[in-house]
C-alpha cells in the first residue's frame, strides 16, 4: 500500500476525522468531546447506535454532526457507519473514539508522527507501560486475560503490538480501501477482525500508549460476554491461518486478489505525481455484477473517487480495483439493447467503408463481449477474433460464429495472439481503454498485434461531454479513465501510436471515436484532430477551475435528484426504475437511493433479472413482470436511451410521471 497523503510538493497535512461512537451515553458526550486534542483533528462526527437518550440534543448543543440509526446495529455496525461517513467526508485518517470516554483521546498526539509517516493502522495500548494500567484500576482478571490473549495474538498474527483488545484505533483511508472491513461482524468482534485484517494485508502499523478510565459510567464487557468474545477471536485466528496458507478463504480473509485495491498516488497515464481530487461518490461495488439475496456476502464495495492530472489532464479514479474481480464474470451483454445494436451496426458499416474491409482483412475486437460487433463483419471477412476476459461470454460469441479468447490483452497475451492468429489489420476497442488500469501496457499490446498499415479504432466517453458537464454517472470502477483528446494523444504516443482522425459521436452521452496508426509509418493527421485539440484548450482542459466546478455540480445534483424522487414517491407510492445500466447503479449508490424509495428496476438483460442492483439491492424484474404490475412513478436510469425506453414504457402504462436525471434533471408526464 502506498501513502495517499503525498503530493508532488511533498507530504501534505492529512485530514483527520474523529468518530465518536455513542450508545445511551449522551450525558458523557460533552466530556468526551472536550477531551479531544482539536489541534490534531479537522472534523468530528458522532454516530449513535439507536440510543434512547437525548443524544440528538447533546450533539446539537455541541454543534456536532450526528449520524443516528435504529434499530441498534451493535458496536461493529455503528463503527461501520462512522467509517463510511468519515470516508465520504474526505478523511485521510479516522480516529475511533468511544463516547463513554473510557479511552483517553490524548493518545492521538502520540500518533501524529506515525500519521505523518503514512502508517496505515495505529492502535492504542494500555500495556506499553503495564504497571500504569493497574495504577489506573484496570481489574486484575481483565488485565491477566487481556495480556494472555494478546500474547497468543502476537505470535499468530506477527504484529508487534503489546495489546490487541483495546478501544483506541486510527484507520487510514488507504487501509480501509484495501481490506474488506464491511464484511466484518456487527458486534464487538469487529475490533479484533480489523486487526487480523491489518496483518493479512501486511499494513504498515504502529502502536501508541493510551490510558483508560474504569470508574463510574464507563462500559465494559460482562465476564460472560468477554468469554464469548475470547472464543470468537480464536475462530478469527483459525480463519486467518487457513487463508494465509491458501487452504480456504472467507469474506473477512478473501483470496489475495480481493485485497489488491490500491489508492492511486501518480497519474496512470503519464506517471507524474500531479493528481488533484475532483469529487468522490462514496463506496460502490462492481456495477456490472448482480447477486441474488443469498449471494450478497460476495459483494464488496470500494471507494469511488475521481482525480485529474495537472500535467497531462487525464481524469482518472483515485482507487483502482483488480480487473479480475470486475470482469471475470460479466452480466452486461452488447446485444441486450436495441440502441446499442444499432450503434454497433453503424460502427461496422462506417469501418467497412472507410477502411475498405475485404475478405482478407483480419479484424480483432478487444473487450468483444458477446461477439455482436464482430458478427457484423462476417459478411465481409471470416477472419474475426474476439478478446474478452469474461469466460461466460465465450459461448455467446460462439453462437454468433465468432472465435473468442477469454483473456485480458496485455504484452504477454499479445505475443501469443500474434503467434497463433497473426497480426490484425483492424483492432477495435469500444470503451475498453477506459476500463484498463494498466492502460500503457494495453496500448503497447495493441501496437504489438496491429499489422503494418493497420488501424486501431477506439471509442471512449468524452470528458467534456459528460463529467465536465456534471454528468458523473459514467464514473465507476470499471471505468478507470474519462478521456479528452488532449489526454489521449500523448497516451497513445507512448505506445508508438499516432492519432490520425477523430469523430465526436453521441454514444454514452457523448464519446470520441479515435483512429490511430503506427507512429513509425509517419501517417497523415486529419485537420479535425487539430481543431478538437484547440477547442479543448479554449474550453479549459488545463484550467483547475474547470475540474473544481464539477465537484460542486455533483453535490447539487445528488441533493436535487433525491428530492425529486421523494416527491415522486409521495405522489405515486410505488416507483420503478427503467433500465439497470452501469450508469444507473452509480446514480443510485451515489445518491443513496434504495428500496425505501424505489421498489424495483426493470431491465431486458436476462442475467440481471431475479437479482439485486449492486449496492442498493433493488430487485430487477422483466418488462413482462412490469406489464403485469405497472407503477405510475418511474425514474429513467437508461437516460441515454430515452426514446427507446419511454416507447417501451408506453406499451405498459397509459399515464406516468418519469424523473429523468440527465442531461438536465427533470420530470416528464407520459
Amino acid at each position: 500500500m502506498n501513502n495517499p497523503t503525498q503530493t508532488p510538493q511533498g507530504p501534505r497535512r492529512p485530514k483527520v476525522v474523529a468518530v465518536i461512537m455513542t450508545y445511551n451515553c449522551a450525558r458523557l458526550l460533552r466530556k468526551a468531546y472536550e477531551q479531544l486534542p482539536m489541534d490534531c483533528i479537522d472534523e468530528v462526527i458522532v454516530t449513535d447506535d439507536g440510543s434512547r437518550d437525548n443524544i440528538e440534543q447533546e450533539a446539537a448543543n455541541l454543534g456536532l454532526t450526528l449520524k443516528r440509526h435504529t434499530p441498534n446495529r451493535g458496536y461493529g455496525g455503528n463503527l461501520k457507519a462512522g467509517l463510511t461517513h468519515a470516508l465520504e467526508r474526505g478523511a485521510d485518517y479516522i480516529v475511533e473514539i468511544h463516547g463513554d470516554g473510557q479511552f483517553h483521546p490524548s493518545a492521538l498526539r502520540h500518533a501524529m508522527p506515525f500519521i505523518r509517516e503514512g502508517r496505515e493502522f495505529i492502535i492504542g495500548s494500555r500495556f506499553i507501560h503495564p504497571r500504569r494500567a493497574l495504577e489506573l484500576k484496570m481489574p486484575l482478571i481483565r488485565f491477566l486475560a487481556n495480556r494472555g490473549l494478546s500474547f497468543i495474538d502476537r505470535i499468530v498474527l506477527g504484529l508487534p503490538f503489546t495489546e490487541f483488545h483495546t478501544g483506541f484505533r486510527i484507520y487510514s483511508r488507504e487501509f480501509l480501501n484495501a481490506v474488506p472491513w464491511r464484511d466484518n461482524s456487527n458486534d464487538y468482534l469487529f475490533s479484533f477482525q480489523i486487526i487480523a485484517q491489518a496483518a493479512y494485508a501486511r499494513a504498515r502499523v504502529a502502536e501508541v500508549p493510551v490510558e483508560a478510565d474504569y470508574r463510574g459510567d464507563h462500559t465494559s464487557h460482562s465476564i460472560k460476554g468477554a468469554s464469548i468474545y475470547a472464543f470468537q477471536t480464536f475462530r478469527v485466528l483459525a480463519d486467518y491461518i487457513l487463508a494465509r496458507l491458501g487452504i480456504s478463504f472467507t469474506p473477512v480473509f478473501p483470496a489475495r486478489d480481493r485485497m489488491a485495491a490500491r489508492a492511486v498516488t501518480e497519474c496512470q497515464g503519464c506517471g507524474n505525481r500531479s493528481l488533484k481530487a475532483m469529487f468522490d461518490l462514496g463506496v460502490v461495488p462492481s456495477v456490472n455484477t448482480y447477486f441474488t439475496k443469498e449471494e450478497l456476502h460476495r459483494e464488496y464495495p470500494y471507494l469511488l473517487d475521481v482525480h485529474w492530472c495537472t500535467h497531462c489532464t487525464l481524469v482518472q479514479l483515485g482507487t483502482i480495483v483488480p480487473p479480475g474481480e470486475l470482469f471475470s464474470h460479466y452480466q452486461h451483454l452488447s446485444s441486450a439493447s436495441q440502441s446499442n445494436i444499432r450503434h454497433l451496426e453503424e460502427l461496422a458499416a462506417t469501418l467497412k467503408q472507410k477502411l475498405s474491409i475485404g475478405a482478407s482483412t483480419r479484424v480483432m475486437d478487444v473487450g468483444s463481449n458477446d461477439g455482436t460487433l464482430l458478427s457484423k463483419f462476417l459478411d465481409r471477412t471470416p477472419h474475426v477474433l474476439g478478446v474478452d476476459p469474461a469466460e461466460n461470454l465465450v459461448t455467446y460469441a460462439k453462437e454468433r460464429g465468432v472465435e473468442q479468447i477469454a483473456a485480458f490483452l496485455n504484452p504477454e497475451t499479445a505475443k501469443t495472439i500474434v503467434a497463433s492468429h497473426g497480426r490484425r489489420d483492424l483492432i477495435m476497442a469500444l470503451n475498453v481503454v477506459a476500463h484498463t488500469p494498466d492502460v500503457r501496457n494495453l496500448l503497447r499490446a495493441v501496437n504489438t498485434v496491429l499489422a503494418e498499415k493497420g488501424t486501431f479504432v477506439m471509442e471512449a466517453v468524452h470528458v467534456f461531454a459528460t463529467i465536465l458537464k456534471g454528468e458523473f454517472d459514467t464514473v465507476y470502477h470499471e471505468h478507470v479513465y474519462c478521456f479528452s483528446l488532449t489526454a489521449l494523444v500523448p497516451l497513445l504516443a507512448q505506445a508508438g501510436l499516432t492519432v490520425v482522425d477523430v469523430e465526436e459521436i453521441p454514444t454514452q452521452g457523448g464519446s470520441l471515436r479515435v483512429y490511430a496508426r503506427h507512429t513509425s509509418e509517419q501517417p497523415g493527421i486529419a485537420d479535425v484532430v487539430h481543431r478538437l485539440l484547440e477547442r479543448e484548450e479554449k474550453e479549459g482542459v488545463r484550467d483547475p477551475e474547470t475540474y473544481a466546478r464539477v465537484g460542486r455540480q455533483v453535490e447539487a445534483f445528488k441533493r436535487d435528484f433525491r428530492q425529486s424522487l421523494q416527491v415522486l414517491r409521495a405522489k405515486h407510492g410505488r416507483i420503478v426504475a427503467l433500465g439497470a445500466p452501469a450508469r444507473g447503479v452509480v446514480i443510485m449508490n451515489a445518491c443513496g437511493i434504495s428500496t425505501d424509495i424505489v421498489d424495483a428496476v426493470v431491465d431486458d438483460t436476462p442475467l440481471k433479472q431475479g437479482r439485486l442492483m449492486p449496492g442498493v439491492h433493488i430487485p430487477v424484474i422483466s418488462w413482462k413482470e412490469l406489464a403485469a404490475n405497472p407503477a405510475s412513478g418511474y425514474v429513467l436510469l437508461s437516460w441515454n436511451y430515452e426514446e427507446e425506453m419511454l416507447s417501451k414504457l408506453r406499451g405498459c402504462v397509459r399515464e406516468a410521471d418519469v424523473v429523468i436525471p440527465f442531461p438536465t434533471l427533470r420530470t416528464v408526464r407520459l
